[in-house]
């Protein structure tokens, strides 16, 4: 069986504090991360060329077949929600980690064989 192989850059995304969000306002929570799923996240990452390829909670990868992509991308969602938070009382905040992976993907797998340098987007780490 012969494998095809791409360089692809990874996003990894993930609300940071969000088991304390969810335990002090469950539904409030979970509609504001998916608000800013739909109405943030999802367009940016169309506008940038990505593709969703997993949720996972209260977070999910995308693939972008390039790093300025994923970088631009990265970089527009966290000025966006900075804006956002601006309104936001500092103790309800929804923050993103953001990090972006540059990797070797397997299209028999889908897995990452090889990574190759990872860049940290987060407004607090």
């Amino acid at each position: 069986m012969s494998q095809t192989c791409h360089l692809a850059a990874i996003l990894a995304a993930d609300v940071f504090g969000y088991s304390r969000l969810f335990g002090e306002d469950e539904g409030g929570t979970f509609q504001a991360f998916k608000a800013i799923r739909a109405e943030l996240f999802d367009p940016t990452i169309e506008a940038h060329n990505g593709r969703l390829v997993k949720t996972m909670g209260d977070g999910f990868l995308v693939e972008f077949s390039s790093v300025v992509d994923a970088l631009c991308c990265a970089t527009e969602v966290q000025a966006r929600l900075a804006e956002r938070n601006v309104i936001v009382p500092t103790d309800k905040r929804i923050d993103f980690r953001i990090g972006i992976n540059v990797a070797t993907l397997s299209s028999r797998t889908g897995t990452s064989s090889a990574t190759v340098s990872t860049l940290r987007f987060a407004s607090k780490a």
